[in-house]
Order: structure tokens, then sequence, then C-alpha cells
């Protein structure tokens, strides 16, 4: 059985459910090809060396990212993983571009949260947090 998880990000309501099976496993296969050096790289540095060194791993790992995969793959797989998604109970997709506008980093943070209620990996929070202090260093690191 499906079950649905709700949680305020930034001041709005989103509940996501949970995926089918068969279409949490290929997302969970697609977000392995693409960030799975990334994102054991972030935990490994965290555990490490606290929430700096995961920002740092972090910014280089969307530098690295985003050499790896395009533009269309990264929209493509942001919208599977909110394909079950609603924020004060509308359908997300349908709003996609308007419900983003300028809230990139509230997308992040969504995602973050999909992928936490789907496979249990507490990244929701994390994010937010890593996200203020790694800031500076994406930019820098994209400037490159």
């Amino acid at each position: 059985m499906r079950h649905d998880h709700t949680k305020e990000i930034d001041g709005r309501q989103w509940t996501v459910t949970e995926f089918p099976a068969t279409a949490g496993l290929k997302i969970w296969w697609e977000l392995q090809r693409a960030l799975g050096p990334a994102i054991l790289s972030i935990i490994a540095e965290a555990w490490s060396k606290g929430d700096q060194g995961a920002a740092t791993a972090l910014a280089a790992a969307l530098s690295d990212v985003s050499q790896k995969i395009s533009p269309d793959q990264i929209v493509d797989l942001c919208k599977r993983l909110l394909q079950d998604t609603r924020c004060d109970g509308k359908e997300v997709l349908p709003q996609f571009d308007l419900l983003f506008v300028g809230g990139y980093l509230t997308l992040l943070k969504v995602c973050a949260y999909v992928v936490e209620v789907n496979y249990k990996i507490p990244l929701a929070d994390k994010v937010r947090d890593l996200m203020s202090v790694a800031s500076p260093l994406i930019s820098g690191a994209q400037s490159e």
C-alpha cells in the first residue's frame, strides 16, 4: 500500500505519495547513475568533516553532475521525482514551471524530501543546511 507523507517546506505543505515499486526502482537507478558518487562523497564528508566538509563536497558534486547530465535530463529526473507530489493539495507537475519560478532551492528541498520518503535517506533537512553553506562554493565552482 502506498502512503502519503506531508511536510512543510518554505511555508507550503508538500505531500508525497510513495512510488509504486517499479517506478521507484527505475528512479533509484537513475539517481544512482547521476548522483551515486556525489551522494557517497557528500555523506563521507559530512561524517568526517561536518557540514562544511559536506557543503564543499556538495559544491564539487553539483559541478561534476552538471558535466555528466544535460539540463533536459535533470529536468526530466526532477519531474519524475515529483510525479506523485502535491503542493497545498494541488498536483505539482501541471504547475511545475510557475510553482518553482525563482524557487530553485525549494525545488531541491522538495526533491530531497521525495528521496527521503521513498528511499528512507534523510536528506530534506540536510539540503537546507548544506545549501546555505554551499551557495558561495557552488557559485565559485560554476565560474571556473
